[in-house]
């Protein structure tokens, strides 16, 4: 979970248990039970959201270790072939090859 969600969890978590204690002193500022239970629901869905957004991004980062080994594998198998036409064929049969590059 990121620092700032956390931060604003507990933030919350201790604004809601202070506003119950005082909630008879502040019903004249419209500030109900009803309000405080709905924003304890948002809290949780919140929280839920982010754990479920951090185990998502850690899914990610595997997937893009994986892509980036097969790109690495890729350009060095390609690299390496390309240098084979190279060293072995004239420049002028190159593109015959699949190898667009000029020396």
């Amino acid at each position: 979970m990121s620092k700032t969600i956390e931060q604003q969890l507990q933030k919350s978590r201790d604004l809601i248990q202070g506003l119950r204690r005082h909630l008879s002193e502040l019903s004249h500022l419209d500030i109900a039970a009803d309000q405080l239970t709905q924003m304890e629901q948002q809290l949780v869905q919140l929280e839920a959201a982010s754990q479920e957004c951090e185990r998502r991004r850690a899914e990610l980062a595997e997937h893009v270790r994986t892509t980036n080994s097969l790109l690495l594998d890729v350009k060095n198998i390609y690299a390496e072939k390309k240098k084979t036409i190279k060293n072995n064929f004239p420049q002028d049969q190159w593109s015959d090859y699949g190898v667009s590059d000029k020396r």
